[in-house]
């Protein structure tokens, strides 16, 4: 079993390598680099703020710019090594105590998971946050180990508030365990380091951005989307999403084993079900509950069941079998989500857009498609951010995302400005895109 495992573990490493070359990019992984690109060749951000939402993320960015030039492909690299040990270390914690048929099921869970097979070679912060996840987990033990262990966790955790303000959820279970066994010198501890962190986090980034963007930022991502009574109501309105029903249930399989265990045997349970519960009622209050927001939660609420003894006693064919389901499975997630999005188009237009660099004309684009062009770039396609429209912007070149992106008023004035001014247009799979100079032909696109 063990040598079956390891030969899967490495399939998985490999699959997650290929597809940063392979996947199509989306725009929120060029939103998410932005102002890191823009700060490396001190170029304008346009409006753009999202490190105010994942200072960690930013730093991460400027230190990784450093080294290598700003690319989607560089920090994808960088996402698929994070997703890559944390599930090595996962695994062998698991084989470590004894228990190589959850090591198996945790890794043909991962191997299923039709959201890890784009979001492991993305870049975006979930892989950030699994790599994150998985640490904190390893350490969550240390809070019974007193005064240092509960200041390491409280450490460990600020960080993950820097990385996403979302899983402060992590910090409610740690504190209702700490509660719950009435150690509270170590919650004191625990919560102020917390709150030191965090806050030195998100000072990084406050003291040098638009005060007023920032604001406004923040509010779109909290209390905008926060309505408990009308939220929790529509939980039970119409079908769920097929994967975030995927996660809610892996999220309670494992939050119900570690529950069972403490009525049955009488184990305490620790900081993790606490922390995947309190995550789950959260979320319940929130408008935006995408797939993706569930994922650490059912990853770590499966970590621990595993770690607690689930499916620990299971015969050999049972665990190849399902390595070998999920292996299968994953010929239908290439078909959607490698061969689909090869006809996007974003290729093509990225290799139009660099000839129009060459050429030195003014460029509106998505974030993804413009991340290493290193000239100013007017960012478009992101209307769900709430741009403020620039009117003296307007460029030679637009580039607009004609599907799975909301248009911003200020990308239709530019549309329409260029039709006025009889540019030349040229559709390709998910855009559009508008030129008043002429560009030389553009090369072959990229698969």
């Amino acid at each position: 079993m063990r040598y079956l495992l390891t030969f899967f573990y490495l399939l998985l490493v490999c699959r997650l390598f290929l597809l940063d070359f392979v996947l199509e990019p989306t725009n929120d992984e060029g939103i998410w680099q932005w102002n890191a690109r823009c700060e490396q060749w001190h170029l304008p951000a346009h409006g753009i703020l999202h490190n105010a939402l994942s200072p960690v993320n930013h730093w991460i960015n400027r230190a990784l710019f450093a080294i290598v030039p700003p690319s989607v492909v560089a920090k994808r690299v960088l996402c698929s090594l994070l997703v890559a040990v944390a599930a090595g270390l996962s695994c062998l914690r698991l084989v470590r105590r004894g228990n190589e048929s959850g090591a198996v099921l945790l890794l043909a869970w991962l191997w299923l998971d039709p959201y890890l097979f784009r979001m492991g070679s993305w870049a975006i912060l979930e892989p950030l946050l699994m790599f994150g996840v998985v640490v904190w987990y390893q350490n969550s033990d240390r809070v019974a180990g007193g005064m240092k262990g509960s200041l390491l966790l409280g450490l460990l955790s600020g960080l993950l508030v820097g990385v996403k303000l979302t899983v402060i959820w992590l910090v409610l279970g740690t504190c209702a365990c700490l509660a719950t066994a009435r150690r509270f010198r170590e919650l004191a501890v625990f919560m102020s380091a917390v709150g030191a962190v965090a806050a030195v986090c998100y000072a990084s980034v406050y003291f040098q951005a638009d005060h007023a963007r920032f604001a406004e930022i923040w509010r779109q991502h909290t209390t905008a989307r926060t309505d408990v009574v009308s939220n929790v109501c529509g939980l039970f309105q119409g079908l769920p999403d097929l994967r975030a029903a995927f996660y809610t249930l892996t999220a309670l399989l494992g939050c119900g084993w570690c529950v069972w265990q403490l009525v049955c045997v009488r184990k305490s349970l620790g900081a993790a079900p606490w922390a995947v519960m309190a995550g789950l009622a959260a979320l319940a209050t929130q408008s935006c509950r995408p797939e993706r927001y569930l994922f650490p939660m059912a990853f770590l609420a499966l970590l621990a069941a595993l770690d607690a003894g689930l499916f620990r006693e299971c015969r050999g064919w049972l665990g190849a079998g399902c390595l070998l389901l999920a292996l299968g499975t994953n010929v239908l997630w290439y078909r959607n989500f490698v061969l689909a999005p090869a006809n996007a188009g974003g290729w093509y237009i990225h290799e139009r857009l660099e000839a129009a660099v060459a050429r030195g004309g003014l460029i509106a684009a998505p974030p993804h498609l413009a991340l290493d062009l290193r000239c100013p770039v007017q960012p478009v396609s992101v209307g769900l951010l709430s741009l403020p429209p620039n009117e003296d912007y307007m460029p030679d070149f637009l580039a607009l995302q004609t599907a799975a992106a909301e248009p911003s008023g200020g990308d239709l004035r530019m549309k329409d400005e260029m039709l006025r001014r009889q540019a030349t247009v040229v559709t390709k799979g998910f855009y559009s895109l508008y030129q008043t100079l002429q560009t030389p032909p553009a090369p072959s696109a990229r698969p």
